[in-house]
C-alpha cells in the first residue's frame, strides 16, 4: 500500500457528534453571563438531593487525590451495587459513568448489525458508528406492543432504554423477557439502558433477569440520581461470563480516586428517599403543561417530561425566549423520530418549576 493509499482508507465519514444537555458553562459564556445565573431544565440530574451535603461530607475538593494513582482493587464497590440491585459482585463491572460502558460492550464480540429502539441516547448510534457497524432504527413503541416483530430483523446487538429518554416511557418485564429471549434465540446482545431507573416510582428494574438470559446487559449510572454529574460512576450488570468478557477489554484505572471515594461513601438508601417528593411534582408540571395546550410525548416516568410546542412565533423560538429569562430547556430535533418543535425539560422543585411554566404561559399567549 502507498501511502497515499494509506491516507485514503484512514479517511472516515464525518465524525459524529453526541447530542447531550447541560451545556450550561458555553452557553453562559456565549451571553457573558456566569452559570449560576440559569435555571438548567436541560439536563436531567437529580434536583431533590442535598448536593451541599454530599459535597461537604465527601470533601470532594481535596487537592491531594490528583498526586497518586487511583486504586484498582474495587472489590467492595462491586459489593455494594451488586447489594443494592440483588445479584453478586461478579456480575458487576464499573466504568466512569454509563457512556464508557456502552462502547466497550460493543467490543465483547465482532458484531456486525445493531438493532436501536428509538428515541433514544445519541450515543449508542455514535458508538455503532465508530464500530462501522449497520444499524436498524426501530421505534420502540412498536416493539413495546409486539416484540415479535424483532423476529423479522437480522441484528446480533440490540439497545433500548427504560425508561426511554427522551420520553421517559417504561417497557414491562414481560416485554422485556420477549425482546432478551427473541435476540437470545439470534445469539445477539441485549443493552438495557437504566440509566434514569433510579427515579421511577416501582423496581422496574431488569437487574436479576440476567440470571435467565446471558445476553443481556443492564446498565446504571449514579450521574443522574446523586445531582453530580461530573463525577463519572457507572456500572454494568450481567452474566458472569458476560461480565467477564466486559472486563477483559477495560482500561487500567476504571475510576478516578476522586469516584472511588464518593461511591464509596454514598449512602445507597438515601438516593430513593431523596426523590419521595418527584413523582408529585411530575404530575403538577404534566397537568400545567397540558392545560397550555402541549402535547405530552409519550407516558413519562422519570425526571423529565417532553413534549410538542407547536404555537411556534416568528419573532423567536421557545429555546431563545427562554433563554433571556435565563432558563434553558432541551431541544429535540436531533433525536431520530422528533422534529424542532420537541422539547425535554425536567423536573425540579416547585419553585423552579413555575418560573419555567409561567415563562411557557407568556411564550403560549403572544
Amino acid at each position: 500500500m502507498t501511502c497515499a493509499q494509506f491516507r485514503a482508507s484512514m479517511r472516515g465519514e464525518k465524525p459524529v457528534s453526541a447530542d447531550h444537555g447541560g451545556s450550561i458553562i458555553s452557553l453562559a459564556a456565549r451571553y457573558g453571563k456566569s452559570p449560576e445565573e440559569y435555571i438548567d431544565f436541560s439536563s436531567s440530574v437529580n434536583e431533590f438531593i442535598d448536593t451541599g451535603k454530599i459535597q461537604d461530607e465527601f470533601n470532594l475538593n481535596n487537592d491531594d487525590i490528583g498526586r497518586y494513582y487511583p486504586e484498582n482493587d474495587l472489590t467492595d464497590l462491586e459489593e455494594k451495587f451488586a447489594g443494592f440491585n440483588g445479584v453478586y459482585g461478579k456480575n458487576i463491572t464499573l466504568g466512569a459513568g454509563l457512556t464508557p460502558l456502552i462502547y466497550r460492550s460493543l467490543g465483547v464480540w465482532d458484531f456486525s448489525r445493531a438493532v436501536v429502539l428509538y428515541p433514544a441516547f445519541s450515543e449508542y448510534e455514535r458508538a455503532i458508528r465508530s464500530r462501522r457497524m449497520g444499524i436498524t432504527p426501530i421505534p420502540s413503541c412498536i416493539v413495546r406492543h409486539n416484540p415479535d416483530v424483532l423476529l423479522s430483523y437480522s441484528y446480533d446487538f440490540l439497545f433500548i432504554a427504560n425508561p426511554d429518554n427522551p420520553t421517559g416511557t417504561l417497557t414491562d418485564k414481560e416485554t422485556i423477557g420477549k425482546i432478551a429471549k427473541i435476540s437470545l434465540k439470534k445469539n445477539a446482545v441485549v443493552f438495557m439502558d437504566e440509566a434514569f431507573m433510579d427515579f421511577c416510582d416501582n423496581d422496574n428494574s431488569s437487574s436479576k433477569m440476567i440470571h435467565s438470559y446471558p445476553n443481556l446487559i443492564v446498565g446504571r449510572t449514579l450521574t443522574k440520581i446523586t445531582g453530580f454529574p461530573g463525577i463519572r460512576v457507572g456500572y454494568t450488570i450481567s452474566s458472569t461470563g458476560m461480565a467477564e468478557k466486559l472486563k477483559s477489554g477495560m482500561e487500567s484505572w476504571p475510576l478516578s480516586q476522586q469516584a472511588i471515594n464518593f461511591a464509596r461513601k454514598l449512602d445507597m438508601s438515601y438516593l430513593k428517599e431523596s426523590i419521595k417528593d418527584l413523582g408529585a411534582e411530575r404530575e403538577y408540571m404534566k397537568q400545567r403543561l397540558e392545560s397550555m395546550g402541549l402535547k405530552i410525548i409519550g407516558t413519562p416516568a422519570a425526571n423529565y417530561i417532553s413534549f410538542r410546542c407547536t404555537g411556534k412565533r416568528d419573532d423567536e423560538s421557545l429555546p431563545e425566549f427562554l433563554a433571556r429569562r435565563n432558563v434553558i430547556i432541551r431541544e429535540l430535533k436531533k433525536y431520530r423520530g422528533l422534529d424542532d418543535l420537541s422539547f425535554r425539560v425536567s423536573i425540579k422543585r416547585r419553585e423552579k418549576n413555575k418560573i419555567l411554566l409561567d415563562a411557557l404561559e407568556e411564550y403560549m399567549v403572544h
